[in-house]
């Protein structure tokens, strides 16, 4: 990641192709969570009784 665009240069066809398979992979899981996590905070906070102060 930190030689950018150069890092994949040096890979053949099916090293380039495993590591785009693998970085998508890892920003799948990582929305995923995000999602889920999103997903738990508003089911708790719909079930936070609502009262008048």
């Amino acid at each position: 990641m930190e030689r950018g665009p150069a890092a994949m240069a040096g890979l053949g066809a099916a090293g380039r192709a495993t590591a785009a398979a693998e970085i998508a992979e890892a920003f799948r899981w990582a929305f995923l969570t995000v999602a889920a996590y999103a997903g738990c905070a508003m089911a708790l906070a719909w079930w936070v009784p609502v009262r008048r102060l």
